[in-house]
Parts: structure tokens; sequence; C-alpha cells
């Protein structure tokens, strides 16, 4: 039964997918990021109710839609981005693994929408991509990155990639820690299975530069993991 449902969730939600992967193309010859964000921000919503995925989100207090950010999240699987695309406040754009934007259809719209690819192998690739980030930022746009670097493997925290922790030390922003709840339990790698269900984005209290700068990047780095854990851990 599991598998004829979730058979039936990948040919309705992929069909969601092409459908608003061409529209979102589209939109990015023709508007500016801030004015298509909207659709984008719609279309992905469709997406993930396609694929059977509810999202509650909690914390929305915590955080200035008027405000420039970074923001941290754990990483589960294919659905954490279109879910922060989806839920949080204002255009926001993600540094992604490189081969991502390779893919077909999908690669070509994150390349044209101003996500960043990152080379998890090469450190002085993965520097640039950093640098890319943090000129974002300091143009007053919003940002994503998965600091744990791969998927989990077991719905446990994975460790902290420090280059991300380096990247907010020089970003001039705050940084606000962020935990996808039950999302590990719909659909984990190395299945391909998808339990319907709801996730809970949680969002937490931004972490002001002034803390970040007085912290070191190790320090900020165990520092946030711990926050997003406790996040995780709370019912």
């Amino acid at each position: 039964m599991k598998k004829i449902r979730s058979l039936i969730l990948w040919i309705s939600g992929g069909t969601v997918f092409f459908f608003s992967m061409n529209i979102i193309l589209i939109c990015t010859y023709f508007f500016k990021e801030e004015t298509y964000d909207p659709v984008v921000k719609v279309l992905l919503k469709a997406i993930l109710r396609a694929c059977g995925i509810k999202v509650k989100v909690e914390g929305l207090e915590n955080i200035d839609e008027n405000k420039t950010y970074l923001y941290m999240a754990n990483h589960v699987n294919i659905f954490d981005i279109p879910i922060l695309g989806a839920y949080l406040p204002r255009s926001i754009r993600g540094i992604e693994a490189e081969e991502q934007f390779k893919w077909p259809l999908f690669g070509w719209v994150i390349t044209r929408a101003g996500n960043i690819p990152i080379n998890r192998e090469d450190p002085r690739l993965a520097i640039k991509a950093i640098n890319r980030g943090i000129e974002r930022l300091k143009n007053g746009k919003s940002l994503v990155i998965l600091p744990e670097g791969h998927r989990t493997l077991d719905g446990n925290l994975r460790e902290f990639k420090k280059l991300p922790f380096k990247m907010a030390k020089r970003s001039g922003v705050d940084l606000v820690p962020l935990a996808l709840c039950n999302l590990f339990e719909i659909k984990h790698k190395g299945s391909w299975i998808i339990n319907p269900g709801t996730v809970t984005l949680k969002i937490g209290k931004p972490i002001s530069k002034e803390k970040i700068n007085s912290m070191t990047p190790e320090e900020l780095r165990d520092y946030v993991k711990e926050i997003i854990q406790k996040m995780l851990e709370e019912k």
C-alpha cells in the first residue's frame, strides 16, 4: 500500500513540479527576483501539497520581515529547500550542492533564480561560493545554508561544517537557526517511500551580529547546533 501511495504522490508531485519549474523559469527572464518571488512561494507550496506534505510554521514572530538574515537549518531530504523557500518571508535563496545545478530543468531554474552552487570537495571553490553568499547578504538579500553539508542518514544531526560560520562572521547580518521537524519520517535518504504528513518548521530567535562577532567560528558552530538540536527535541 505504501509503495502504491508513494508512486501516486511522486507522479502527482512530479507533474506539479514540471509545470511549476517552467513557470518559474519564464519568470526569471521577465521579472526581478522580488517581483516573482510570491509566485515561487505559491508554486513551491503546491509541489509540497501534491507530494502529501503539509507545513506548520512556528516562531514567525521572531523575525522582522523587513530585515536580511542568514538562515541555517538541519539537512533532511530533497524537500528542505522547497519548504524553506515557500514558508520563510521575503525572497530567499540557498547555497546548494554543485551537482544539483546539472540536473535537467531544475538545475537551469535554480541557476536562473540566483541560487549559489558550492563544490563540497574543493575548499578553494567552496570559499568562492561563500564569498558570493556574503555579497548577496551585503546587498540586503537573505540566504539559507545547511551547515551539515549532507543529508542525515538516521534522523540525527550530523557534524556541522566550520565554513558556514566563518561566513556568518563576515556577513554583517543576524543568523536565524531553523529546525525542520518530522521531515525525516516523511522521506529519508535511501528510500523513495513518501509517508504523507505534517512538517513543523521552527524559527528560532535571531543571533545578533554583535553576538556572532564575539564568538569564534567554532564556538558559533557549536552554539547554533545546540539551538537547532533543542528545537528538534521540543514537542
